[in-house]
């Protein structure tokens, strides 16, 4: 009986066809994961903003004033989202409950120096990935006498009329939570400088570490985590994916001027 194997032709078109499948299901693989990344980070968000809210009712509609150290923003909340422990150690608990903070788009940073637009913030010990809207929290002096957005660099004229006094006051379609480069920031779209935001990746890394400055609290928003945007969590408790082009027109503030700053050439 006469054998019939492949030819070296036939085995090269196999090869052939089998690349060309490749080629066209591997960029609807990263797209779909990508998306899941997306969806996950919604959901943490999701998850926080609620977890504001019940603080929040438990306070008698008021929140925390902004500190560091133990009074992390993020340390305040992880009672609220089932971690006691969290709050008192978070260095040893980043695989429990308050991974909640990291969105799965982002790589974790090791030290404060290697940030970029793709990492979690990094700062004394606490990680996460979102900032949060300072504007929503009460506006209480330090020791020192001064609030710390004058710390950063800010004035007392220009926080006029912003903060909400109460959380519960603040209205539903004011972002609470945003993918972010550091963990406070508060954004004032109609002072900032005029933004130009270049589409390319290199360009949206923390430059020089974004001085504390009202001129670049907005940009602490703008990171390329999700397709030129970012998910933001809102005070009523939803998420909605906001292109960073479009992050001026976010009700931040009780004075809120929405403004379409950024360009995107």
């Amino acid at each position: 009986m006469n054998k019939k194997g492949f030819t070296l032709i036939e085995l090269l078109v196999v090869i052939a066809i089998i690349a060309l499948l490749i080629a066209v299901i591997m960029p609807a693989l990263r797209k779909a994961r990508e998306a899941a990344k997306s969806l996950s980070c919604r959901n943490n968000l999701k998850q926080m903003t609620l977890a504001f809210s019940v603080y929040s009712q438990e306070n008698k509609g008021r929140m925390f004033p902004l500190g560091y150290g133990a009074d992390y923003w993020f340390r305040k909340i992880a009672p609220f989202l089932g971690d006691q422990y969290f709050q008192q150690n978070p260095t040893l608990d980043r695989s429990g409950v308050m991974q909640i903070n990291i969105c799965p788009s982002t790589k974790i940073q090791t030290s404060r120096e290697n940030g970029t637009f793709d990492t979690t913030w990094y700062f004394q010990n606490g990680i996460g990935s979102y900032g949060l809207n300072c504007w929503l929290l009460p506006d209480v002096p330090d020791s020192s006498g001064r609030t710390w957005y004058e710390k950063w660099g800010g004035n007392l004229g220009q926080t006029a009329g912003r903060y909400f006094e109460r959380y519960t006051m603040a209205r539903a379609d004011a972002g609470l939570l945003a993918d972010a480069f550091r963990m406070d920031v508060w954004p004032m779209p109609d002072q900032e400088i005029s933004l130009r935001l270049s589409t390319e990746r290199s360009q949206l890394k923390e430059p020089g570490g974004l001085p504390h400055n009202p001129n670049y609290f907005l940009r602490r928003y703008m990171v390329d985590r999700h397709g030129m945007a970012v998910n933001v969590g809102f005070v009523g408790g939803y998420v909605e994916k906001v292109h960073i082009k479009d992050l001026g027109l976010v009700s931040w503030s009780k004075r809120a001027t929405p403004r379409a700053d950024v360009v995107v050439p």
